[in-house]
């Protein structure tokens, strides 16, 4: 990594009729530096806020259109950018299909079970 030190010199390099002293090179370069540091922190925040709205949108529709029809009929929330959230969405789908075919098998056999003993089978 360069100390502030050689960066100056390499900016003298760079700008050959620069009059500004390492004093004053160092003023400049710590502005810009916190400019730069404001924009990508204002970046950040923008990209958290988003990312936010969108997790909001699905816990409003998780509460207004209820847990299983938000992510089975609903949406597939494509917008929410979280890998996280997607993968433990596709989990959910796959666990309580299988939870609807064990339940209907079940009763299908139950009632064939009942049905074989009220025939006397």
């Amino acid at each position: 990594m360069a100390t502030l030190e050689s960066q100056y010199w390499k900016f003298l390099e760079d700008n050959p009729g620069s009059t500004l002293t390492f004093e004053q090179w160092n003023v400049e370069f710590s502005k810009q530096l916190g400019a730069s540091i404001k924009k990508y922190n204002e970046a950040e925040i923008e990209k958290l806020d988003n990312q936010l709205e969108e997790l909001e949108m699905v816990r409003y529709r998780m509460e207004s259109e209820g847990f299983h029809y938000c992510f089975k009929h609903y949406s597939s929330f494509q917008e929410v950018e979280d890998e996280e959230f997607h993968r433990l969405r596709k989990m959910y789908l796959e666990v309580s299909e299988q939870l609807e075919n064990y339940l209907s098998n079940k009763i299908e056999e139950l009632n064939d079970k009942i049905i074989n003993l009220d025939n006397g089978l």
